[in-house]
């Protein structure tokens, strides 16, 4: 058998990608009403494509696939509340949301996931929503809300 010999994988240098978190404590005030997630500390953006002093959005910088990740954990909860999270572009197309009915639990936490082609200036932002009731809490400490991405290949 002859012996398969591997390349070695060559770093690349990819300037466009992000990872942000939130150490804000957010209530949402109002049942089913979308609430932008305010991720106000960066651990990387190389570029500054992510807003984290006002708008708390990416911009996307070039043509191309990325890869999005978000996650959000709600406090203050009650049985029966309906939990939804969403990554939204331009403030209104939802791109991928994810709900979850709680049982017996006063905190919960749900990820949104998802690879997507993105055009230069779109802008992604990660929403969240109790249904149910008003009041509830996003809880922004030991991580519990977060957002990341990166480019994984240019169009």
């Amino acid at each position: 058998m002859a012996e398969t010999k591997l390349k070695p994988i060559q770093a690349i240098d990819n300037p466009y990608k992000f990872s942000v978190w939130s150490s804000l404590n957010t209530t949402l005030t109002n049942a089913a009403t979308w609430y932008k997630v305010e991720l106000n500390n960066a651990n990387f953006d190389p570029n500054g494509d992510f807003d984290i002093v006002t708008d708390y959005d990416y911009t996307v910088p070039i043509d191309g696939i990325y890869f999005l990740n978000g996650h959000c954990r709600f406090g203050g909860l009650t049985d029966g509340d309906n939990l939804l999270l969403s990554l939204k572009l331009d403030g209104s197309t939802t791109l991928i949301r994810v709900d979850n009915e709680v049982f017996e639990s006063a905190n919960e936490s749900l990820d949104v996931s998802l690879i997507l082609e993105l055009s230069e200036g779109d802008v992604i932002t990660l929403e969240a929503q109790n249904v149910s009731t008003a009041g509830t809490n996003l809880t922004g400490a030991n991580w519990a809300l977060q957002f990341q991405g990166h480019l994984l290949s240019v169009l």
